[in-house]
Order: structure tokens, then C-alpha cells, then sequence
């Protein structure tokens, strides 16, 4: 089964959020077949700086329970040299998960657009900022036209 395309994305949170939140919904979401989640690492940068990490297999019984259908496709193709370079995005004292999305959507897009003789120009994620942007644009459009 070929990989791809990936994504990866890292999560910071306080205290213990990612097994109550964060990883009940990666699993709902890969349940779905939107995405597939092939690898996690677990990260805490401390106060001085210095970055530890904890792989699946580092996890007791109980943790690993609560990964639920995530901890099936694993991978782990997240590299020590990834982890030293996406923890430079984690503030000190913080405790993070860096995620590896794979996106099963986009190869069943591909094979139509290659059925259909077609191309893909250019494609991207629009950023946090210009969406919020966007949906305060939205909201001023539509009160706008409720006092007209």
C-alpha cells in the first residue's frame, strides 16, 4: 500500500488533554477514513530548553489503551532528528504531540484526476490567521445584510 500524501502537525496542550481530546478525535476522524495516523511521538520541552520524547512503546498498558484505533497504523517514521526540529515550535515548559497525518482523500482525488487526464497545478493549507480572517469578514458581511 503506497504512503502519502503526509502531513504533519504539532499540538501543545496543559496537562494531560491529549488522551481526554486530542486523541479520541484523531481516532473518530481515521474511523471516518479521512485520515490515517501513522505515527505520534509525545513531547515535553522543559523549562531549560531541553526536549524529551515518548514513543508508543514507551507507554504503559493503560496509555496505550487510550490511543484506541490510533496506535494501529503506526509507523514510526518520525525521526529524533524530526523531533529536535519541529520542538523548536514548542514553547519551554510545554508538553506537545507531534503528529504524521497521511491523507487517504487526496489519493482517491489523484486516481480520478489521472482517470480524467488531468493535473494538479498547486495545492496548500491556508493559514490559521487568514481563515479567522475570513470568518470575521463573514460575520460583517452577514450582519450587514440582516440591517439592510
Amino acid at each position: 500500500m503506497p504512503v502519502g500524501p503526509l502531513e504533519y502537525i504539532v499540538i501543545g496542550t496543559p496537562g494531560n488533554q491529549f488522551m481526554s481530546e486530542i486523541l479520541p478525535e484523531l481516532s473518530a476522524i481515521q474511523e471516518n477514513g479521512l485520515i490515517r495516523v501513522v505515527d505520534l511521538v509525545f513531547v515535553r520541552k522543559n523549562p531549560d530548553g531541553t526536549i524529551s520524547a515518548l514513543e508508543v512503546h514507551d507507554l504503559n498498558d493503560d496509555e496505550v489503551s487510550n490511543l484506541g484505533s490510533v496506535k494501529e497504523n503506526l509507523m514510526g517514521l518520525i525521526t529524533p532528528e524530526d523531533i529536535v526540529t519541529l520542538s523548536n515550535a514548542i514553547p519551554t515548559d510545554t508538553a506537545a504531540v507531534i503528529v504524521l497525518l497521511e491523507h487517504p482523500w487526496i489519493n482517491r482525488l489523484q486516481a480520478a484526476v489521472d482517470r480524467a487526464n488531468a493535473q494538479v497545478f498547486i495545492g496548500g493549507m491556508v493559514p490559521r490567521g487568514s481563515i479567522e480572517q475570513l470568518e470575521q469578514e463573514l460575520a460583517a458581511a452577514r450582519q450587514q445584510a440582516q440591517q439592510q
